[in-house]
């Protein structure tokens, strides 16, 4: 019998996946018969214990194997207000892995090794207004990106503008200035192929 506990969840082990929890043990399958009251029944017991991503991690999480990842990471800082929370560097200080939460999300990013394939990233980062998308799309020029779409409003009830990182990241700024439903955005869609 396999019992799967996920950690700081109630279980009728008495303490013991208290004690999981505050030893923070890697994921892993064990035996804990000797920790039963009745070992010689239970000495087939395995308890599985899961733990959850970590902090910023989500179901799908983004991430992005480009070159001047050191770059790229300092203009999201610079840009998007985001944190580094971790960062791996090789001998000769190249950037091979590093994490950076940009608000409650982490963007994972990487070198990539000597003959693999880049592989940017498309992103989106939502604001608040139609000014703060214009505002943070000259930002982003001046932290070093290249223009892409300049700020406009688009028939789907956005206003957008897009750039691109110096690793080769897409990013599209964007807000939301007018709430449709998807029969008016269709509608709107097939008047702009009616149009031209």
């Amino acid at each position: 019998m396999c019992l799967r506990l996920l950690p700081c969840q109630p279980a009728d082990f008495g303490d013991l996946n208290t004690a999981l929890c505050q030893q923070h043990l890697p994921p892993t399958t064990v035996e804990y018969s000797s920790l039963l009251e009745s070992p010689d029944q239970c000495s087939n017991l395995e308890i599985s214990v899961a733990f959850p991503p970590p902090q910023g991690h989500h179901t799908v999480t983004p991430g992005a194997s480009v070159p001047y990842v050191a770059e790229v990471l300092q203009f999201i800082e610079n840009v998007f207000g985001g944190k580094v929370i971790e960062r791996y560097d090789a001998p000769d200080g190249t950037c091979m892995h590093a994490e950076i939460m940009i608000d409650d999300c982490a963007l994972m990013l990487g070198t990539p090794a000597e003959g693999d394939t880049a592989y940017p990233a498309l992103l989106s980062y939502y604001v608040d207004s139609a000014e703060k998308v214009d505002a943070l799309y000259r930002k982003a020029l001046d932290a070093g990106a290249f223009s892409k779409v300049e700020p406009v409003d688009q028939f789907y009830g956005y206003r957008t503008a897009s750039v691109v990182d110096m690793g080769g990241n897409g990013w599209t700024i964007c807000a939301v200035v007018e709430q449709l439903t998807q029969e008016e955005i269709a509608e709107r869609m097939a008047s702009m192929s009616t149009d031209s």
